[in-house]
């Protein structure tokens, strides 16, 4: 499987499940090829890793220079597809022209404000964000519940254990706090550790 030209992209499908094209339902929603515009556009039912179906869709075309309505066209065919099908569409653009400060990522509407594309791969990344938050916030939760039974029944903590405490995974500290219900000392807790 050669990867996407998107690497964020490509390392949030599950390339072990079958991708289906979507060719018919992108017809549907395309209006530039009654118009003779040709594309080479593809939309695509992927499989995310951790489950669950995406749609990405994936513009290319060869662009030569700068197009002023390139961001209009593409907001257009992404909020078709989410209004039709009501699903989030990732789109991804391939350009082909020389100009790399050249990078349409937002479509403005006169008078109005920007509207700035938020991706299914964008929303990915922030639901990530926000899972490792919630693990991190859980682990310090288990840390300082650790810290105080320790605390309580040993009294007070010398620095190396707090240290410990501190740089400790979520696995550790469960063991850890098995571990202070019987034992005797700081020293049976963190024995063979």
């Amino acid at each position: 499987m050669r990867p996407l030209p998107f690497p964020d992209a490509h390392r949030q499908i599950d390339w072990t499940h079958e991708h289906v094209f979507l060719d018919q339902e992108l017809r549907q929603v395309v209006r530039d090829a009654e118009l003779g515009r040709r594309f080479v556009d593809k939309l695509v039912r992927v499989t995310r890793l951790g489950g669950g179906e995406g749609w990405v869709y994936v513009h290319v075309e060869v662009q030569g220079s700068r197009e002023a309505d390139f961001a209009r066209r593409i907001f257009v065919y992404n909020y078709r597809l989410f209004d039709r099908y009501d699903r989030p569409v990732a789109s991804l653009a391939v350009l082909a022209d020389q100009d790399a400060g050249w990078k349409p990522d937002h479509f403005h509407i006169e008078g109005e404000r920007k509207v700035r594309y938020v991706t299914s791969v964008e929303r990915l990344t922030v639901e990530r964000g926000m899972q490792q938050g919630m693990e991190k916030g859980r682990i310090e939760g288990e840390g300082t519940i650790l810290r105080r039974l320790l605390t309580r029944r040993f009294g007070p903590l010398p620095q190396n254990v707090l240290d410990r405490l501190a740089c400790a995974e979520s696995r550790q500290l469960e063991t850890w706090a098995d571990r202070v219900i019987n034992a005797a000392s700081l020293d049976e807790v963190f024995a063979d550790d």
